[in-house]
């Protein structure tokens, strides 16, 4: 594991798992649906591993991978759910809310 860490100090890495949540109602995402970017050129940047349904939140969470570019706390992305792009937003881990 030691040479590939230190390939990855020195080039970086090709993605990073991050969390999400979707800010529109659509169905819950599911692992490998795609998640594509909401620039001018829309393009795959990654897929869901992980996804549900939020009981506590009411609204559909996540986790994937994608690329670097695009793995900052309050990215907008688009996950895309039955043939839709659904809008989402990436979120600080873990994703819960706060009882207080």
């Amino acid at each position: 594991g030691r040479d590939v860490m230190t390939l990855q100090v020195a080039n970086g890495v090709r993605q990073k798992l991050v969390a999400f949540k979707l800010t529109a109602k659509a169905p819950p995402p599911r692992p490998g649906y795609a998640i594509w970017n909401v620039d001018s050129t829309p393009a795959k940047i990654g897929q869901v591993v992980s996804g549900s349904q939020s009981p506590s939140l009411g609204i559909g969470i996540g986790m994937g991978y994608v690329t670097p570019d695009y793995a900052r706390t309050g990215t907008t992305i688009a996950i895309e759910i039955r043939g839709n792009r659904v809008a989402a937003e990436i979120v600080p881990k873990p994703i819960y809310r706060s009882v207080t």
